[in-house]
């Protein structure tokens, strides 16, 4: 059976425009925009409205920009895959909401893996495409962890913001997504977790040591399966809200 490879041919991004600034927390936490700054880089971030803004709203504005930049109509739109933990409704999924929204007659579903659920997804739909199950598979990431956070807890509250980002895999004979992999550490269960009703709750020194080793330990292994170096890598584009951990 011939297998496609899947290649991405559209990208776009959705912020609310309400921001909160580092200043902006400063009345409520025991914290500075210095403080912030110094142990994360972040400077502000993006909050949506509850009267006006939605996490499926926002996968829609966000997929309405990757069509733009693919070029082509909803209705082209084979596949869709939501990943979100922060869904408006346990049903109908964000997918299916976005679908109407979009004014396309697409399947889809929604998954669940919270920061590593846009590769997930990604993976996904590009074994859907490899299989000749779909030719165009619209994969959306979207959250609204503003409305999980306990903006007094100073370890989670200036972390966190809302957004939406999307691509579109196409079938193609020539460019490929090349690799994926995938791992699990259960010792980490409890550094970074949220109930289904209540704030989030985060060991950040812990969170912060896990991600620094884990991230490299994995490119490594993907280095050595593809058989490629450092050297041959022009960009690595890693999923983190902190730049200390990037940068160390």
């Amino acid at each position: 059976m011939h297998r496609q490879s899947a290649m991405i041919i559209g990208v776009g991004a959705y912020v609310p425009p309400t921001v909160i600034r580092n200043e902006d927390l400063e009345a409520n936490l025991n914290t500075s925009d210095e403080w912030i700054k110094q142990r994360t880089g972040i400077q502000e971030r993006h909050i949506a409205e509850p009267s006006s803004m939605s996490t499926s709203r926002m996968a829609a504005n966000a997929a309405r920009e990757a069509l733009r930049h693919a070029n082509i109509k909803p209705k082209e739109i084979d596949f869709i895959i939501v990943s979100t933990t922060t869904p408006e409704f346990a049903f109908p999924s964000t997918a299916a909401t976005v679908g109407q929204i979009l004014g396309c007659n697409a399947p889809g579903f929604d998954l669940s893996a919270a920061c590593t659920g846009f590769v997930y997804a990604l993976s996904i739909g590009q074994n859907l495409i490899r299989r000749g199950t779909y030719d165009t598979v619209l994969i959306i990431a979207s959250e609204t962890f503003s409305r999980l956070v306990d903006w007094r807890d100073r370890n989670t509250a200036v972390l966190f913001g809302d957004g939406a980002g999307a691509v579109i895999l196409k079938a193609n004979d020539n460019s490929a997504l090349e690799y994926s992999y995938f791992g699990s550490d259960p010792s980490g269960l409890e550094l970074l977790k949220s109930p289904v009703i209540g704030p989030i709750s985060m060991n950040g020194r812990e969170v912060f040591k896990f991600g620094s080793r884990t991230v490299e330990s994995l490119i490594r292994k993907a280095l050595l399966d593809t058989g490629l170096t450092l050297e041959d890598i022009s960009l690595i584009i890693p999923h983190q809200a902190n730049e200390r951990m990037l940068s160390q």
